[in-house]
């Protein structure tokens, strides 16, 4: 009787282990969900808006600012803050800088299209203007002399940057030089900034829908289109249209015919662009 009593206690205690070990899994469990919803808000910053502002073009917007040859934008989303390009002049930049009232001081990254002075020569200001040593990103083509000069990360394959919402194409092929540029994921779709477009337009937007599937929100920057006969403009901007980007924003080596025709193209999609815009990728539909 007493093994049998032992027995049933035994059992009695085995079951209410067991009972309690179901519990405590299936609160594991309910957690493990939980935090798996939670995570990706936390870790991507996805919510975030962005923040582009032109701070050098030769295209004007801003009668308050300088126009000249070249093209810089500063790209902000949510603490992350990368320059793309620096124009021809660090005097200019830094006026234009000053007028807009916007503090470069701390950045984390900068980006260079391509070798071209119009975007590159406004290098000396980042050494009286900014305080952090962000990595600047180049093309692996760029001459050493060049990189020498900053704490350069050659490019040579599509790159994440520190922010992984920040992408560089990779380095393109192009005519008379290579060029890459900028991707930035928003909930909205990717946003894309060119410096000159060298290696054409539409072959960097099939750059970017070769490296990523999700929808593209904004093509910006430089076109090169300056001396491309309309027709074939007007062929590049359907082109565009049917690689599912929503719209434009061309500038600087555009040239102001082949905006025209994206205005056209565009209609209400078509974003205004020059020297001193800022252009805000809100995450609320109809908010931008």
């Amino acid at each position: 009787m007493g093994l049998a009593n032992s027995v049933r206690k035994g059992e009695s205690m085995t079951k209410r282990l067991s009972e309690r070990r179901s519990g405590m899994l299936a609160m594991l469990f309910a957690a493990f969900v939980l935090l798996s919803c939670l995570l990706p808000a936390v870790v991507t910053g996805g919510s975030d808006p962005l923040t582009l502002t032109v701070l050098y073009d030769n295209i004007p917007f801003d009668k308050n600012l300088q126009t000249h040859w070249g093209f810089s934008c500063l790209v902000e989303k949510g603490s992350t803050r990368v320059l793309f390009d620096t124009g021809a002049q660090a005097e200019t930049l830094v006026s234009n800088l000053r007028a807009l009232k916007v503090d470069i001081a701390r950045l984390d990254a900068v980006v260079f299209s391509h070798i071209h002075a119009d975007h590159t020569q406004g290098l000396p200001a980042l050494a009286t203007e900014v305080v952090t040593d962000p990595p600047v990103y180049v093309l692996a083509s760029f001459p050493s002399e060049f990189k020498q000069k900053v704490r350069a990360i050659e490019v040579a394959d599509p790159m994440v940057l520190p922010d992984r919402d920040f992408r560089t194409t990779g380095e393109l092929p192009g005519q008379p030089v290579n060029e890459q540029a900028l991707v930035v994921t928003t909930e909205r779709g990717l946003v894309v900034v060119t410096g000159c477009a060298h290696p054409g337009i539409v072959n960097i937007v099939r750059r970017v829908k070769e490296i990523s599937r999700e929808r593209i929100r904004l093509v910006m920057g430089g076109f090169h289109l300056l001396q491309t006969p309309p027709a074939e403009v007007e062929k590049i901007a359907k082109e565009l249209h049917g690689l599912g980007v929503e719209r434009v924003a061309p500038s600087h080596c555009t040239g102001e015919a082949a905006i025209e025709i994206f205005r056209k193209e565009y209609g209400a999609n078509f974003e205004t662009s020059g020297v001193g815009r800022v252009l805000r990728i809100e995450n609320r539909p109809g908010s931008d």
